[in-house]
This record gives structure tokens, C-alpha cells and sequence, in this order.
């Protein structure tokens, strides 16, 4: 694979969007994300069930926040795979596992994060594996921060939904606009960003600035934000060619295809990641060059 030339000064320059895409179809993005999206379709269920383990080890059965669960897993899908998704959905429920059922949920959440981990370390060329031992542990560990996330929005929603409360009691003036803004959006978005932004910062073997990777968290938030509605209008546009090809298996390809696309803008984010990367260590590398050069 080529080496990636870039400028010292690539991360201020406001190219860096197509750059990554084009190094995105240099990488093979295309062919990862195909197995990002299949590794998907075997893991999320079981992924969802570990989560739901998890959240149960700390809170219980606790109805109002397995109901807010189901939501927001709901809402990272558009509204023309609706069918599926609610199918999925609707198999995730609390209830007490034993160990050889925990593994096996582990052992499927694993494969997710194998495909992620695999593709991220091909877009920033590493040569340097971790041993299998770290990749399981590390897989948990971000498993269970992304179900730490999740409590936290939680938390933060039912918040706003209390301020709201108190605030209409003592003004009679209803906020339901910042409310629903704050809760159907900037949540959601900020909880996607976030997630991102530590996948992107922890994949890679080498040590990634964390400003860096949150450059393409909030690239990956913003853009998988403006797909889910981008999505539904393609699907209305070409939703009678899908189902003369495909029939009734036209809901089911409709659904991978999402599931594709959101791959693709992940590995297009990890890309943009990379690129600021390469542009830091380029500028530290001409500052060492430039301090440690004579005087003239």
C-alpha cells in the first residue's frame, strides 16, 4: 500500500474531507465496511443482550431505562428499515444469563470490535498487532464504557425532563421545544460523538491525540445524523427497483444497506482521524528538525 503524503499544514486545510475519502477507496473501505456490516448483522443482537446484562448488574429491572435503551438503539436507524429494526429490538430484553451465555455474548460483541479494530489498523497502516489476550480485554472494556454512555445519557435526559418540570410548576412557561431539541438531537448526537471519538482515539495501535479524534467523531456524528434522513428519501426514490429485484427480502436489503453506509461513514471519520494525525506528527517532526538544526 502507498505511503499517504500529506502537507504539515493538512489539518488546517479545508480539503481534508475529499482527501479522506479518497484515501477511504484507497484503503479498501469499501471491502471493510462490507465486513464491518456483516460482523454487524451477527453482533448486534448479542450486543445488545451483553449491554443489557450490564446495565442489569447495576440497575436492575428497571423498565423506564431498558424502554430509553430501545430507543436510542432505535434511533441510530432510519425510519424505511423500521421493520427490522423493531424486530431486532423487540428480541432484547432484560432477563438473568448464566456464564456460558455471557461468554457467548462476549465472544459475538468481540467479532464487531475485531472488524473494527482490523479495519482501522489498515487505514493507519500499522504493522504492529495487539496479542489476542489485550484485544479481548480492551473489546470489554470499550463494551462496557459505551453501556457507561448510555447511563449517562440516561441520566442527563431524565434531567432535562425533571428541569422541565420543576421549571413549568414554578412559571407556568413550558420548554418543551428546548426540551425535545435537547433530548430527540442533541443527545443522541453527542452520545454518537463521543463513542466515536474513543473508538477512533483507542483502535489504532499508536498513540492517537485526542483533539484528532474528535475531529472525526464529530464528522462521523454530524454526517450519520444527515444520513439517517439523506437515507429515507433514497430508499422513497428507489424503493420500487429494490422490490422488483429483491421482493420480499427488499426490507432485509434495505436495512443492510444502511447498515453499509454507516460503516463507510465510520472508516471515512477514521480516515479524517488519520489525516490529522499524519499532519501533527509531520509539523513535531520539521519543529524537532528546526530546533535541533545549527544556528546559520
Amino acid at each position: 500500500m502507498a505511503a499517504r503524503k500529506i502537507a504539515p499544514d493538512a489539518g488546517l486545510e479545508m480539503n481534508v474531507i475529499p482527501k479522506s475519502i479518497l484515501s477511504f477507496f484507497k484503503d479498501n473501505g469499501p471491502i471493510h465496511a462490507g465486513s464491518m456490516a456483516y460482523f454487524f448483522l451477527m453482533s448486534f443482537v448479542p450486543l445488545c443482550f451483553l449491554l443489557v446484562t450490564i446495565f442489569g448488574y447495576f440497575l436492575g429491572e428497571n423498565k423506564e431505562f431498558y424502554a430509553f435503551f430501545s430507543a436510542r438503539a432505535m434511533r441510530f436507524f432510519p425510519a424505511a428499515t423500521a421493520n427490522i429494526s423493531r424486530g431486532l429490538m423487540a428480541l432484547v430484553t432484560y432477563k438473568k444469563i448464566g456464564v456460558f451465555s455471557f461468554l457467548i455474548y462476549t465472544y459475538f460483541s468481540h467479532l464487531l470490535y475485531r472488524s473494527l479494530e482490523s479495519a482501522v489498523h489498515v487505514i493507519f497502516q500499522e504493522k504492529a498487532k495487539r496479542s489476542q489476550l489485550t484485544s479481548i480485554v480492551m473489546s470489554f472494556l470499550m463494551i462496557s464504557m459505551i453501556a457507561g454512555f448510555i447511563i449517562i445519557s440516561f441520566a442527563a435526559t431524565s434531567l432535562i425532563q425533571m428541569l422541565n418540570l420543576m421549571f413549568t410548576d414554578s412559571t407556568g412557561f413550558r420548554i418543551g421545544i428546548v426540551e425535545s431539541f435537547l433530548i430527540r438531537f442533541v443527545i443522541p448526537v453527542f452520545l454518537v460523538f463521543i463513542t466515536a471519538a474513543v473508538l477512533y482515539a483507542l483502535l489504532p495501535v499508536k498513540k492517537i491525540a485526542f483533539r484528532n479524534a474528535l475531529y472525526g467523531g464529530l464528522f462521523t456524528a454530524l454526517l450519520l445524523e444527515a444520513a439517517r434522513h439523506l437515507f429515507n428519501l433514497y430508499v422513497v426514490n428507489v424503493a420500487t427497483q429494490i422490490g422488483a429485484i429483491y421482493g420480499p427480502l427488499s426490507s432485509f436489503v434495505i436495512f443492510l444497506l444502511w447498515i453499509y453506509y454507516s460503516a463507510c461513514i465510520f472508516l471515512i471519520g477514521a480516515e479524517i482521524v488519520c489525516t490529522f494525525d499524519a499532519s501533527s506528527r509531520r509539523r513535531d517532526e520539521d519543529a524537532i528538525r528546526e530546533q535541533s538544526s545549527p544556528p546559520d
